[in-house]
């Protein structure tokens, strides 16, 4: 019994075959031994081939085979246009096969990138009846001179205002037919664009010149800032090489284009940053009016509706409020504004630097952000302690007692010194008046004597 199920199954199933078959040979049919594909190929040159098989599976003799695809699938950014090339397919009998060739020749200036698309091959029965197959078709486009390698692993997750850090590694992989020639290449520059990330303008950067030998590799260093003013999105990096072969000077030039790789996010709900602060530096003094300028920017997810800044000088009564204004976080034009302050300095300024502050408030007054800064003035007031106010008093009296003992030595000196001018006439003079002041006085000395004695 299991026996006869078993042969009645098998039985079943090769009849299925057998019209399934049937029921393919009824129809126009063709079949590919590939179904995908990659050329690479340099820069203006026609390179490797694809090969592969067609195949007359049905019922029916096929002709007129054709080739089509779209042409911009094989377009770089700045439309260069990879040409594809196609071998006749002759005629196709039942069961009969033949050779297909594809090849490729990117431009001059194309892109160094792979580029893919779809290639429908079609054929057509003398009855009218039209048969297609798709092919997957890639094209990678390279230079002969040099390799390009972005290391990209710092890219992700950049917030406004952070750093982009990022090299490229240029290999020399540059050889020639002829024997002994020179394969060292030298005067190599790269120019690399962010491409739309600051209101759809790029941020550029060119290396210095570099030699690479025969084999060697050299990294090129690349640094840009984030614009605090800035869409949340992945952007493009774009690279330009070129310089010149060592031996006869033959110049090259190539662009590749790294797509999405840089990410900027806005990890903080409310969130702002400033730039641009405008005051002046100098001249500042007590009372001294001053404008001051700077540009708000929304750099967080949320919009900032009726904030405002406040301006406040540390270790004075200044506190400025702005009028209340508006922060989309998404509108480019509508992200940022700029605030004027008009300052007037106290008058009683006894330092000569002082902190400034701006300050971000949302409309629950909550603070968000700041900004500090420090301004330099002259000071108007001047404070001491009792200790130097003492060393002052103690200064001042001793300098009261060297004026009055300078002059008294003065006047003595002055004394003296018109002693000393006198001349011989006028001593002798002087001695008469001395001698005869002295015989009076003896005389009166005498008379009293007598006077005494007599009583």
């Amino acid at each position: 019994m299991n026996n006869k199920l078993i042969f009645i199954a098998l039985f079943m199933a090769m009849t299925a075959l057998f019209v399934n078959a049937a029921v393919m040979l009824d129809e126009p049919s063709f079949e590919l031994s590939a179904t995908s594909g990659l050329i690479t190929t340099n820069q203006g040159e026609t390179g490797e081939t694809i090969p592969f098989n067609i195949t007359n599976n049905g019922n029916e003799t096929l002709e007129f085979f054709s080739f089509q695809f779209v042409p911009e699938s094989f377009q770089d950014v700045e439309n260069n246009q990879i040409t594809l090339t196609f071998t006749d397919i002759p005629n196709l009998e039942v069961g009969n096969s033949s050779l297909i060739t594809i090849s490729a020749t990117p431009e001059v200036d194309q892109y160094l990138d792979t580029l893919s698309g779809t290639i429908t091959i079609s054929g057509r029965t003398v009855s009218g009846v039209v048969v297609s197959r798709d092919y997957s078709l890639s094209v990678e486009t390279t230079s002969k001179y040099v390799k390009l390698d972005l290391d990209d692993s710092d890219l992700d997750d950049l917030e406004p205002g952070n750093d982009i850090k990022f090299d490229i590694e240029v290999d020399n992989i540059f050889s020639t037919e002829v024997i002994g020639a020179s394969e060292d290449l030298e005067n190599v520059k790269l120019k690399a664009w962010i491409m739309g990330i600051d209101d759809n303008d790029d941020l550029d950067e060119t290396s210095s010149k570099e030699d690479i030998d025969d084999g060697d590799d050299y990294n090129f260093d690349f640094e840009f800032k984030v614009p605090l003013n800035v869409d949340e999105g992945r952007y493009d990096i774009k690279v330009k090489i070129e310089g010149e072969t060592r031996e006869d000077g033959t110049e090259f030039e190539a662009f590749i284009l790294y797509e999405n790789v840089v990410e900027v996010v806005k990890d903080e709900d409310e969130r702002v940053e400033f730039e641009d602060l405008e005051f002046p530096t100098e001249g500042l003094t007590c009372g001294s009016t001053f404008v001051l300028n700077i540009d708000a920017i929304n750099t967080g997810e949320d919009d900032l509706d009726e904030m405002y800044l406040k301006l406040e000088i540390e270790g004075t009564d200044v506190s400025i409020k702005s009028d209340e204004f508006d922060l989309d976080s998404n509108d480019y034009d509508d992200r940022k504004d700029n605030v004027e302050f008009r300052v007037t300095l106290p008058e009683d300024l006894d330092k000569e630097v002082y902190t400034l502050k701006i300050l971000a408030y949302n409309d629950d007054n909550d603070l968000i952000d700041g900004e500090y800064t420090e301004i330099t003035v002259t000071p108007c007031v001047v404070v001491g302690d009792d200790s130097s106010d003492d060393s002052d008093s103690e200064e001042v009296d001793q300098n009261q007692d060297q004026q009055n003992n300078n002059q008294v030595e003065g006047f003595i000196g002055n004394q003296i010194t018109g002693l000393a001018i006198l001349d011989k006439e006028t001593w002798s003079t002087v001695f008469w008046i001395l001698g005869n002041i002295v015989l009076v006085i003896i005389a009166i000395y005498f008379v009293t004597l007598i006077f005494r004695k007599r009583r």
